[in-house]
């Protein structure tokens, strides 16, 4: 995750398609989300931010 170059990673534009595969994965994430690995992207929950 923090290295300085990623050679195989997918670009960062994604077709219409894909775009709509991640919306469809971000509505199926339940009250605890978990990593979610898919083809062409990575769904990865953080804990939010305190606040300021």
């Amino acid at each position: 995750m923090k290295a300085a170059a990623h050679p195989a990673e997918h670009d960062l534009p994604l077709s219409p398609a894909v775009i709509g595969e991640l919306q469809q994965a971000v509505r199926r994430e339940g009250a605890v989300p978990t990593i979610d690995r898919q083809r062409d992207f990575i769904l990865r929950p953080v804990p939010p931010r305190p606040a300021a």
